[in-house]
């Protein structure tokens, strides 16, 4: 099983477990899922517009909103697909506590990690931004 997939499980037992959410968890996280992966495709299509081709501009919210529901339908589907979570639970459910540990580290730094580099791209292309306009005038 890959990373998302232990992602979307820890994700869910947050949901059911320490949320306590009874009617839709998979659709709470599937959405905590989706918006992580669509905050590192934005990221790294506007690391990518920014330093690649150096363009000094940010998105359209239009853009950001297609990207997350584009992300969170693919993965709405291949999770509730052929009931795949129900899989991902079982097999999840059976890997050791000192497995589970160290994935959860993994986890905690991927999630940190994407909200970091998200303000500090936004951060980058905010200042080049305002010293363009300056210098305009």
């Amino acid at each position: 099983m890959n990373f998302f997939n232990y992602l979307f499980y820890r994700l869910y037992w947050l949901q059911t477990s320490i949320l306590k959410e009874k009617d839709v968890p998979l659709f709470f996280a599937v959405l905590e899922l989706s918006v992580l992966q669509g905050l590192n495709i934005i990221f790294i299509i506007e690391f990518f517009l920014f330093y690649i081709l150096g363009l000094s501009f940010q998105l359209n919210k239009e853009i950001y909103i297609i990207i997350g529901l584009i992300t969170f339908i693919i993965d709405f589907i291949y999770y509730k697909r052929k009931n795949r979570y129900r899989k991902i639970f079982k097999y999840f459910d059976q890997i050791e506590k000192k497995n589970k540990f160290i994935k959860d580290i993994f986890i905690l730094i991927y999630v940190i990690l994407t909200f970091i580099l998200m303000i500090w791209l936004a951060s980058e292309i905010r200042e080049i931004n305002i010293n363009n306009n300056f210098n305009v005038n």
